[in-house]
């Protein structure tokens, strides 16, 4: 039988109405005596239904041991009232997730639909880049200690006039202009896949959470400025094999086989980061002032309904943004307009004539096994869910089957495992 204080939990998850919102069983100081009392009850899984109102997704936490069951409505549609605080949109990639193609849709519809008229892409002026959608880029490399020592040692990582420039000049010159823009009334939306540094193990990479926040959101450095929100976009690819290996078709595959990308250790590390999704969610929830938005990327069909698969970057402009769109997430302000860039990320592609197809069920179940250590991430009431049906369902896995994951190391080794055509280590 579940414990008593379980069911009270899960009958307070019942009555929870948040923005796209999934609870988890109790707040995560509690997480490690939950897990005990979790796994000591065999059966109890995490599953999601769907139903055609609005979008929404039902989760229903059940036991196989017992005939009840909780739910609770998740809405992919916003619940916040009409009038709300400003907000800031950040949208972080990681590498691989069909970043480039959301950005450059997004700035395209920031220009030329009336549905975004309040909200503004505040890359600088003077930014020396064109492209408009690579424009944060740069700022998320001033972030990065390594890069700034580069840059102060006059081999510039930036183009055009910014050569001579500090990093801390560059940020003060994309901090002008997001203040500038804050003023004005707008919401704002600022998307770079560098942002992923923030999950790096090695401190000469790595980009402090809290330093970025302090410089670039208005009210943490302004007193004056009028308080807003921030929403911190992650996206979620999955089969995760295809995620790591789509990393190596990108930096690699022309130069070295899959093994040699496996075995070669900067670029090990490399591909561990950018795949680690849900460190790099942990990170973001360490600040209090960030709402994380857990966006899964390979599942993008309208629940219950025979409708196409929906485009990321309209998920994101419905979902987040809040532009007027009907349940299908398209815009029903002004004209329908369709993305102006497609990316959908799924299969494996070529693998090589040095690649078995045998290593892809074992490089899925390390990644799998990764997710499941951060099952505790769910209780956290700044983490929103948004179209996350493959991560529900690893997260049902881990709980049917008593599994607290493993750590970064682990995964690592367990790769390396592979790569040498041993398989998957003993335990894993």
């Amino acid at each position: 039988m579940i414990s008593i204080k379980i069911i009270i939990i899960l009958i307070h998850l019942c009555i929870l109405n948040s923005f796209f919102l999934l609870r988890s069983l109790q707040d995560y100081e509690d997480q490690s005596e939950i897990d005990k009392n979790l796994y000591e009850h065999q059966g109890i899984v995490l599953s999601s239904h769907h139903h055609k109102v609005g979008a929404t997704t039902t989760t229903t936490i059940t036991s196989s041991s017992s005939s009840s069951s909780v739910s609770s409505s998740v809405s992919s549609k916003s619940t916040l009232a009409p009038k709300r605080k400003q907000r800031i949109v950040i949208i972080g990639g990681p590498h691989k997730t069909g970043s480039t193609s959301m950005h450059e849709n997004l700035v395209h519809w920031i220009h030329t639909h009336d549905a975004f008229s309040n909200w503004k892409w505040p890359v600088p002026k003077d930014h020396p880049n064109d492209n408009l959608a690579w424009g944060f880029g740069h700022l998320a490399w001033t972030f990065v200690p390594k890069k700034c020592e580069t840059q102060t040692n006059h081999v510039s990582i930036f183009p055009g006039d910014w050569n001579a420039l500090s990093c801390e000049m560059i940020q003060e010159i994309y901090q002008e202009e997001i203040d500038t823009q804050w003023r004005a009334g707008y919401d704002l939306v600022i998307g770079t896949e560098e942002f992923d540094f923030i999950s790096q193990n090695r401190a000469t990479l790595m980009i402090d959470v809290d330093q970025v926040i302090n410089t670039i959101i208005p009210w943490k450095h302004d007193p004056h400025a009028m308080e807003g929100e921030v929403y911190w976009v992650v996206k979620y690819r999955s089969p995760r094999a295809s995620h790591l290996l789509s990393g190596w078709h990108q930096c690699c595959a022309d130069s070295m086989t899959f093994l040699e990308f496996l075995n070669k250790y900067p670029k090990l590390t490399f591909a561990a980061y950018f795949v680690d999704s849900l460190f790099y969610v942990e990170r973001l929830l360490q600040n209090k002032d960030i709402h994380v938005v857990l966006m899964g990327v390979s599942d993008l069909r309208v629940p219950d309904t025979e409708h196409n698969r929906v485009d990321a970057s309209a998920i994101v402009a419905c979902n987040v943004l809040e532009v007027p769109c009907d349940e299908h997430d398209i815009f029903t302000m002004g004209k329908e307009e369709k993305p102006i860039v497609s990316n959908v990320k799924t299969g494996f592609g070529n693998m090589g004539k040095y690649f078995s197809d045998d290593m892809i069920p074992d490089i899925e179940h390390v990644f799998q096994r990764r997710d499941c250590a951060y099952a505790h991430l769910l209780s956290n009431d700044n983490l929103q869910l948004l179209y996350a049906h493959d991560l529900v369902k690893t997260f049902s896995d881990c709980l049917a089957r008593g599994d607290t994951g493993i750590t970064r190391e682990t995964m690592i080794i367990s790769l390396l495992h592979i790569a040498y055509g041993q398989g998957l280590p003993e335990g894993i």
